[in-house]
């Protein structure tokens, strides 16, 4: 949180509610997921863990929810913003359209997470899953949408 306090985020999360600007809109979004899918995780405890595969499921709708998001609540989206939108739904419907196919969205816990909980037993994977999956990976996912807030902050 201190380092977005130093960008246009800083005055978002100081005060969320006079929040203007769409980048700490968005932190503030992606912050609010994050606690999101660390509590859903938590409430599908099963077979003495969370469920880390939340995550995996929106990998690729996240991202594309955020450029929405951004054309949507500009007052008159530049074209890059437009054509940026349009690109990274098309991107976000053949990574689902993939992971559907695969059955990424059938239920259960995707094989790998049972490898690396191997690696981190106990009380360790929790504390991976509150920094690692709930938040590295949001952090990472916002990255990805972090070139569609340059554009709806450019001038045409």
């Amino acid at each position: 949180l201190h380092i977005w306090s130093k960008t246009s985020a800083g005055a978002c999360l100081a005060a969320p509610a006079t929040c203007e600007d769409p980048w700490g809109q968005l932190v503030l979004i992606v912050l609010a997921c994050a606690a999101l899918i660390l509590l859903i995780s938590w409430k599908n405890y099963h077979d003495g863990h969370s469920d880390a595969s939340i995550v995996d499921r929106l990998w690729s709708v996240q991202p594309v929810a955020y450029c929405w998001f951004l054309a949507a609540t500009h007052p008159a989206p530049p074209a890059r913003l437009i054509v940026m939108t349009g690109l990274a739904t098309a991107w976000g419907a053949r990574l689902t359209y993939n992971f559907v196919i695969k059955g990424g969205y059938a239920g259960g816990e995707d094989y790998r997470w049972a490898e690396v909980r191997s690696w981190y037993p106990g009380w360790r994977f929790e504390l991976f899953n509150v920094v690692f999956i709930c938040g590295y990976q949001q952090l990472l996912i916002l990255a990805f949408a972090t070139p569609a807030v340059a554009a709806a902050q450019s001038v045409s």
